[in-house]
């Protein structure tokens, strides 16, 4: 994890059980293969009683990888990944229906704030998702530097059926340290976007708290 946990664990409405994690297959990296995983505990506490292993992401290297649930009992794993074709940076993967038996519809989410150059690599990294109660899907994603201490700016997209479309990528802030989450209340239609702002352009280590209402 880069800068803030997220979810990787997360509870469908009928007890069932999700949890997802980035799994480095031998060492070093790159060179060996990084691959996002997942597990599922069925409602009467079984298990992966399907015997799948588990495997969400298909494209090499994929990582950084956080969870929540869709239409009820349906797992929603997003995380970014390098190749595949077309490229693919953040992805989002979603379970069948039925759901707990290892095979995802994978979507590629709006994750280029401008176009790449050398000083502006623009392409997101590190998603995080959450599900709001009408089952709109919301991400936020912070841009990758290739220098430490380099500006770094947060985009947010939204979908609203799913992952089969998205809205436009919105720039929320330019950050200087990874560290954005979002969350939605599940009692009402609002949705919070929380990251550490720079309080001091001159350094890493001078942020404060700043969240912002989106969707």
């Amino acid at each position: 994890t880069n800068g803030s946990t997220g979810n990787r664990a997360a509870v469908g409405n009928d007890n069932s059980k999700y949890f997802c994690w980035m799994n480095l297959l031998g060492w070093p990296f790159p060179g060996n293969p990084r691959h996002v995983y997942f597990n599922w505990i069925d409602p009467d506490g079984n298990l992966n009683p399907n015997g799948f292993l588990g495997q969400v992401s298909t494209d090499v290297p994929s990582g950084y990888t956080n969870m929540d649930i869709i239409n009820g009992n349906r797992g929603a794993i997003t995380y970014h990944c390098s190749g595949g074709a077309p490229p693919r940076y953040v992805t989002l993967s979603v379970d069948f229906d039925p759901p707990g038996l290892g095979f995802f519809d994978h979507y590629n989410p709006p994750d280029e704030l401008f176009p790449q150059t050398d000083n502006s690599p623009g392409r997101l990294y590190w998603p995080y998702i959450a599900v709001d109660r009408t089952n709109r899907v919301h991400l936020v994603a912070t841009e990758n530097s290739p220098v430490l201490g380099w500006y770094q700016r947060v985009g947010y997209v939204r979908s609203d059926d799913g992952g089969a479309t998205w809205s436009n990528l919105q720039l929320v802030d330019t950050v200087m340290v990874i560290s954005s989450v979002i969350d939605a209340s599940p009692v009402s239609d609002r949705v919070v976007l929380a990251y550490a702002g720079t309080e001091d352009t001159s350094t890493q280590w001078n942020n404060d708290i700043d969240r912002k209402s989106v969707g």
